[in-house]
Formats: structure tokens, sequence, C-alpha cells
């Protein structure tokens, strides 16, 4: 199989890069090929699925659904609540009173002393 020549450009790039980087990598590349010469392809491998509902295709997106849209609710219903008390008179909290009048009494028995 022939690739198109930008393609063979890029590995033959690639391969100088290697070459360059790591003078030994052909030496051992080829220590490699000779031990695995006798091997042949490597098989495919059979992988046992878990059966669970999560993973399940078509339950996933009804999964996430379930868990995201009252964790979304409850965000925003959090963030409009934050935000009407932000900007709600503060009637609670005392704030400066203009014309107050502040008046101390003497201690009984001081009178006159200083």
């Amino acid at each position: 199989m022939s690739l198109p020549v930008s393609e063979q450009r890029v590995l033959d790039g690639i391969e100088s890069a290697l070459e360059g980087g790591e003078p030994r990598l052909r030496s051992m590349f080829a220590i490699f090929t000779g031990l695995t010469r006798d091997d042949g392809a490597p098989r495919t491998e059979a992988l046992r699925v878990e059966t669970f509902p999560w993973l399940a295709g078509r339950l996933t997106a009804t999964w996430r659904a379930i868990i995201a849209v009252p964790l979304i609710l409850g965000l925003v219903t959090l963030f409009v609540l934050m935000a009407t008390n932000s900007s709600a008179p503060q009637g609670c909290r005392p704030g400066p009173v203009m014309g107050r009048t502040v008046s101390c009494q003497s201690a009984e028995g001081s009178e006159g002393h200083w």
C-alpha cells in the first residue's frame, strides 16, 4: 500500500526526527522485530461486557437526565434566592440615624467629681 506523496513526506520527517533524537532507536526496533518475527499477528481479545444499568447505551442518557435535571433546578433556585435576598432592602441591619441624641447619665454618688 502506498501513501500519497505529502503523507510519505510527513512520515519521513517524523522518522528523521526520531533517528536524530534517539540514535539507538533503529537498533532497538531491529532487535524487537527479530524477537517477535515468529509470533504472528496478535489475536483479538474478547472482553466481557459488564451489564450495569447506567452503562447501557439507552439508559445512560436517562440516568444523566435523572441526576442532572434536579441538580440544575436546585442550582437555579439557589441562585434566584441568593439574588433576591442580596438585592432586597436590608431592614434588619441598623444604619446611621440622623439626629439621634445620646445622653449619658452619671453614676450615683459621683456628682460633681471629675
